[in-house]
């Protein structure tokens, strides 16, 4: 073998091992970085970290997602698919929680997109001896058309920042369910 092929293999070699290096490392970075958990036990766990709460009936814990140590959210299902979702989230000191954040965030998770969501009212709440106002917002799923309606309020959680949102169609909405797992909230 000449000596400029021995060359041209030992640089091939070393990017060769560069690109694994590089690929390995960032593969333990972003998960270190992401945290999808789909017990829901440790969903719960998790949202208990943020609030301690009562969910209404027919509703549980199914899935939490950490971005790093910047936000923790967990999705609270029905067991009727068409009910309403609920989402606790939590953010880091001075973290900016604001609706259309949190909304574009949850779409993700839940596999929906809204259009043309605009405020409808707002409401006074109580959440941890904290006089809050929630959001209430209505607007179109995109595919479906279908109409649907988007609860936000913020509050201070047992760490910091956090944020309630519940969404779900219009015609499944029920104000008993949000308002008795806001009561709840402590």
């Amino acid at each position: 073998m000449s000596r400029p092929v021995k060359i041209a293999l030992v640089i091939l070699g070393m990017t060769f091992l560069i690109c694994c290096l590089a690929f390995f490392g960032g593969y333990l970075f972003l998960k270190r970085q992401f945290d999808i958990v789909t017990d829901p036990t440790q969903a719960r766990q998790m949202a208990t970290d943020i609030i301690d709460y009562t969910l209404p009936a027919g509703y549980s814990e199914q899935m939490a997602f950490r971005v790093s140590n910047l936000f923790t959210y967990v999705l609270m299902l029905p067991e009727n698919e068409d009910g309403m979702v609920f989402v606790l989230a939590a953010g880091s000191e001075g973290a900016t929680l604001d609706p259309e954040t949190a909304r574009a965030a949850v779409e993700g998770q839940v596999g929906r997109r809204f259009d043309n969501m605009e405020q409808v009212d707002e409401r006074p709440v109580t959440i941890r001896g904290e006089e809050r106002t929630m959001l209430i917002f209505e607007g179109q799923e995109a595919q479906s058309g279908e109409m649907m309606r988007m609860a936000f309020v913020t509050f201070t959680g047992k760490k910091g920042p956090a944020f309630l949102l519940v969404m779900g169609p219009t015609n499944a909405w029920d104000d008993a369910a949000l308002n008795e797992f806001i009561a709840s909230m402590r």
